[in-house]
């Protein structure tokens, strides 16, 4: 017998197996976050297409740093050269540099992809604020309303309204 049994021995209304359990500490679950990141990490091709996507973008930001060229200047001496260590993409009609430009076009598509987020993210905050204020207030009838119009919404698609009625004034003729 282990000391817990010994000393839970004396005491007749004390279950063993619910003593064990008492003493022993509850194991804690993983966060949603973690259990993503253990399963990613087991993926050996998301891993790949991780690792090629943070270079990416590493590349892209750090744009100005891995290129001596300018994205715009041009050298038409240059012109459709195809790719060696001085160009490794090559160069386009007017003598620049298509790495550069691809690596500036990254930058610029990131900020942009940044800025729409960043938009509709302050879009959804203002918006699902007033629609709290309103629930706070006591315009709960209104607010019903407002969300079964936005739910019947999305189950319906506008192509397919025109087309009913063009089908329906087809028959009329």
């Amino acid at each position: 017998m282990c000391a817990l049994e010994k000393e839970m021995a004396g005491k007749e209304h004390i279950d063993m197996n619910n003593a064990a359990a008492a003493v022993m500490p509850k194991k804690r679950r993983a966060s949603v976050t973690t259990e993503v990141l253990r399963r990613l990490a087991k993926d050996k091709v998301a891993m790949l297409g991780l690792i090629i996507l943070i270079i990416l973008v590493l590349a892209s930001v750090f744009a100005p740093l891995l290129t001596p060229y300018s994205p715009t200047s041009t050298d038409f001496s240059s012109v459709y050269k195809g790719p060696s260590l001085q160009h490794l993409f090559g160069t386009d009609k007017l003598g620049r540099d298509i790495l550069t430009r691809c690596l500036y076009g990254g930058r610029y598509s990131l900020s942009l992809g940044f800025l729409a987020s960043l938009v509709s993210i302050v879009i959804g905050v203002v918006v699902g604020t007033m629609q709290f204020q309103r629930l706070i207030a006591g315009d709960r009838k209104n607010l019903l309303r407002i969300g079964k119009k936005k739910a019947g919404s999305c189950f319906t698609t506008q192509s397919i309204r025109p087309q009913k009625k063009l089908h329906q004034r087809q028959k009329k003729i």
